[in-house]
């Protein structure tokens, strides 16, 4: 999923957002982690419901991923 961030991939974005509610918690990773790469601020509510996470690791992946849509484009 991370090259689907790499590539710009918008259209990925609403399949991105219902694979942060996946039961698999590394699934929910590798979803905010394309997220934090893609930038799209429709996936902002999402990542802040994402921060909430029971996984460590999706919650600090939300936040970078928040980071990083503040931050906009390169």
């Amino acid at each position: 999923m991370d090259a689907l961030g790499r590539l710009k991939a918008e259209s990925a974005v609403p399949r991105l957002l219902v694979l942060l509610s996946d039961d698999d918690a590394m699934v929910r990773q590798a979803a905010a982690v394309a997220l934090a790469n893609i930038r799209s601020p429709v996936a902002a509510d999402a990542l802040k419901e994402a921060l909430n996470d029971q996984d460590w690791q999706v919650r600090i992946y939300a936040a970078e991923a928040l980071k990083m849509i503040r931050k906009g484009g390169d």
